[in-house]
């Protein structure tokens, strides 16, 4: 059960786009508690990749169940050469806006691939 004295975080995550990202999203929020206050999304034409911002609220599971359940999650949007990118974090240490977080997923998919190489 999720209320007002229940932790908030930030998920951003960012993946290929495709149909059904931010239902599976939604779902997986609902399905552990959580209560969306805040959801922004953007689709990059350009390089075929979707990025997402949520900012839920859950006392439900704590950080680190929440974690491992997401790179579970995770798990079912990856592809041959790119994976779904996922950050969690109390909402105190997210304060940085819009622009902060895509410009983190940009870097998070920059290392991603020069990892990948090696």
């Amino acid at each position: 059960m999720c209320g007002l004295m229940n932790p908030a975080y930030i998920l951003t995550l960012s993946c290929p786009d495709r149909t059904g990202i931010v239902h599976a999203v939604s779902g997986f929020l609902l399905e552990r508690g959580g209560n969306i206050e805040e959801a922004a999304q953007y689709n990059d034409h350009g390089t075929g990749l979707f990025f997402m911002r949520v900012r839920f609220a859950c006392g439900q599971l704590t950080q680190d169940d929440l974690r491992t359940q997401l790179k579970m999650f995770a798990q079912g949007f990856q592809s041959e050469d790119k994976n779904l990118l996922v950050n969690l974090q109390p909402q105190a240490l997210a304060n940085d806006g819009k622009a902060g977080v895509i410009r983190r997923l940009l870097l998070q998919r920059i290392i991603e691939k020069r990892t990948n190489r090696d």
